[in-house]
């Protein structure tokens, strides 16, 4: 699946390296926009890279933080999970399907929002939490395919079908 490169991705550089924490921001413009200027130094910006960049960047994640309060998938956060990182969000609809609280993913309500740096934090200091989130997340993603779609669009008309016919 090409990753398109519709995000702007701040991403921290600092120490420790082997650990690092991603986020992913949609835009509806194609526009370029410089650098936030309140966005620390320490922080490396990158808006709208290429499919190639895109996919260097989630993999070189450790964690991804998704703190969005609405979504319709949560593609950003899937494909940050089949690149190997442990998701950190807000409950916001569309994740529902693959982030489940402690299993595949650390979720919090969106009034919560406060807490999301502090769980970022514990998942990039618990390197066991979060490979076993990482895996577990990029496992159930798995289960997501056309094939098991299909499957069960068809069998939703066949009972819409016979419902029809019954009336």
């Amino acid at each position: 699946m090409p990753l398109e490169p519709s995000s702007a991705i701040a991403r921290s550089v600092g120490e420790p390296p082997a650990a690092s924490a991603c986020s992913r921001r949609d835009h509806r413009s194609r526009a370029a926009a410089p650098r936030p200027q309140a966005l620390p130094e320490w922080i490396e910006y990158e808006q709208l890279p290429t499919a190639v960049r895109l996919r260097e960047l989630l993999n070189s994640c450790s964690v991804f933080l998704q703190a969005s309060r609405s979504e319709g998938w949560g593609l950003p956060a899937s494909e940050a999970l089949l690149c190997g990182a442990a998701l950190v969000t807000l409950d916001n609809g569309g994740s529902r399907e693959f982030a489940l609280d402690g299993e595949t993913a650390l979720v919090l309500a969106p009034e919560e929002v406060g807490e999301l740096g502090d769980r970022t934090l514990a998942l990039l200091d618990d390197e066991e939490l979060r490979l076993r989130l990482a895996a577990a997340g990029a496992e159930r993603l798995r289960l997501f395919t056309w094939e098991r779609s299909l499957s069960g669009f068809e069998a939703a008309l066949a009972v819409a079908a016979a419902a029809g016919a019954a009336l």
